[in-house]
């Protein structure tokens, strides 16, 4: 019975361990531009106002990208998008959870 336990307690901590490294945002989050319009302009600013991520080439309608974090503090970020159809995105997203900025219509 005492095996059987540890077996629980090593499961436990294998479902566990995911939601520990969660709590720091990830050096990099992947881009999807799901609408029709380019994206044209992407701004990551942290907590603190600091820019930790801008985009370095338009992505084109239906195509995806990566965009790396340069010392994010905190998971909560401000998010500015700019489309060429004029379409504009400013939203507060937390980078801990969510690892793909998706872009739709």
């Amino acid at each position: 019975m005492h095996k059987s336990l540890a077996s629980a307690a090593l499961l436990l901590l294998a479902f566990s361990a995911p939601s520990l490294a969660q709590t720091r945002p990830p050096a990099q989050i992947a881009l999807e531009n799901r609408r029709a319009a380019s994206l044209t302009e992407l701004t990551v600013a942290d907590a603190d106002g600091n820019v930790v991520g801008r985009l370095a080439r338009p992505i084109a309608g239906g195509k995806k990208s990566v965009l790396k974090l340069t010392r994010p503090k905190g998971c909560e970020m401000a998010v500015q998008a700019k489309f060429d159809d004029e379409g504009e995105v400013e939203e507060t997203i937390n980078f801990c959870r969510e690892k793909v900025l998706r872009f739709t219509e």
